[in-house]
């Protein structure tokens, strides 16, 4: 598993600070000059300069979690190369009411691409009918690519990141650029449904019952019910969330999940017991906390990846 973080700052010693990663994770600092330039979005394009011979590469933010296997879903894409995601809830200018999909390709000099699909998000987080359908604008969540295409898109994302900025889309550059980087080398494109990238939103939970139950990556970005970075603060967080019993169907995945890797041999409370026996010695400016990358070490520790 590779970690890419970023801050304008001196990159420091990550994996001594972080005791329960050691050889499951590889921590990468994005090039402080392009955090000053690109503030987070430096650690996304970090993300396609690592090389790897995987079969299936999984872009994932720190706050998507597995719930249930994507077994099916790898032997697909080793069978068909491709690119795969949940298009985006809403529009990147959902609150431009000027701006379309149509309009943003035409400043971008290119034509709007022939396959759209519909906004995960139509019907109960925005209503505009002239923008309820999108081309391939994935959700940065879980982006899944074929390792093979992987050396081109990256390429092609690097190229499209700049050109994505003249949309003036704000925090949604990212994602807009990955669309881009996909229509100039015409990949193979799929849209998967929502339960490959299922957020714990209640609105999602009343209009797509069938993915949430068989959810297989839970993308817990809400923050009404559940705050995701008190989670892994430390053992104590943990428990206690573990503990709790007044959470919506979503969250409440999260928490089973979050119990089951803890109780599970070699899981959350063994490695955070060996943390805890671990003397460290941090930089006197250790800078931003890393919490939430936590799960993804240790999950990756017991599935042996």
């Amino acid at each position: 598993m590779v970690v890419s973080v970023g801050e304008d700052m001196e990159p420091y010693d990550i994996a001594a600070t972080q005791p329960w990663s050691d050889a499951s994770v590889i921590w990468r600092w994005a090039p402080r000059e392009d955090f000053r330039r690109l503030s987070y979005h430096a650690s996304v394009l970090d993300r396609f300069r690592v090389e790897s011979d995987a079969d299936v590469v999984l872009f994932a933010d720190a706050d998507a979690l597995f719930v249930n296997g994507v077994d099916d879903l790898l032997q697909a894409l080793q069978s068909v190369p491709a690119t795969a995601g949940v298009i985006a809830h809403v529009p990147p200018f959902v609150a431009q009411p000027e701006e379309t999909w149509e309009t943003i390709f035409r400043r971008l000099g290119r034509s709007l691409p022939s396959d759209m699909h519909q906004h995960t998000g139509w019907g109960t987080m925005f209503n505009r009918p002239d923008v309820r359908f999108s081309p391939i604008y994935y959700n940065f969540g879980a982006v899944f690519v074929s390792g093979r295409l992987l050396p081109d898109l990256a390429a092609a994302y690097q190229r499209q990141l700049v050109v994505a900025e003249a949309a003036e889309v704000g925090y949604f550059v990212g994602q807009l650029a990955l669309t881009l980087a996909i229509y100039e080398l015409d990949l193979p494109r799929i849209a998967l449904s929502p339960r490959y990238n299922f957020p714990n939103d209640p609105l999602f939970e009343v209009d797509y019952p069938q993915d949430l139950a068989d959810l297989r990556i839970l993308h817990y970005l809400r923050l009404d019910e559940v705050q995701r970075d008190a989670i892994w603060q430390s053992p104590e967080e943990t428990l206690a969330f573990i503990s709790r019993r007044d959470l919506r169907p979503s969250n409440e995945a999260l928490r089973r999940t979050v119990e089951k890797l803890w109780n599970m041999e070699g899981g959350l409370s063994h490695q955070c017991d060996t943390a805890s026996s671990v003397p460290s010695s941090p930089p006197s400016n250790p800078g931003p906390a890393i919490s939430s990358p936590r799960i993804a070490g240790v999950i990756s520790r017991i599935l042996g990846r």
